[in-house]
């Protein structure tokens, strides 16, 4: 009986967690990136693009999850776009690596509307939803934190 109900509640949580990372992957297209840039106004808002074969991008997400645990969100927004489309196996690595980002999930037209050209990538809007930083490849963790600071 003490085996069945440490199973059951191994299988429970696993599942629930499962069922956490996969709530959040939306595919999503440039349209509705710009209309989530748009509704961002009195926020600032950091769009990173990834993918779950770049190591720098892990590094960075774990910058943005910081980020997004030391600031409110209504004065921070993250958007974390993933570019890899098996939703499976971003599934798998998002618990893997324990992010609780909002991830969604770019389309093909993403890449080519926002000049994908590799990742990480990040686009940083002020609050009036002006582009103030674009960053292409791996921006350290001061930098990030700097720039973030001067817009709230």
């Amino acid at each position: 009986m003490k085996r069945f109900l440490i199973f059951f509640i191994f299988v429970f949580f696993f599942s629930l967690n499962i069922h956490i990372a996969s709530a959040d992957l939306k595919k999503v297209n440039t349209e509705d990136l710009i209309s989530i840039i748009e509704n961002s106004k009195g926020k600032v808002l950091i769009l990173m693009f990834w993918s779950i074969q770049c190591p720098l991008c892990v590094k960075e997400l774990s910058v943005l999850e910081d980020l997004n645990q030391t600031y409110d969100s209504s004065s921070l927004k993250i958007v974390s776009v993933c570019l890899d489309s098996d939703t499976t196996k971003v599934n798998k690595f998002l618990i893997k690596k324990k992010i609780d980002l909002p991830v969604l999930i770019g389309k093909e037209d993403v890449k080519t509307n926002f000049n994908i050209l590799g990742v990480p990538k990040i686009y940083i809007f002020d609050k009036e939803n002006r582009l103030v930083k674009r960053q292409i490849g791996y921006i350290d963790r001061s930098s990030l934190i700097n720039i973030v600071k001067s817009l709230i």
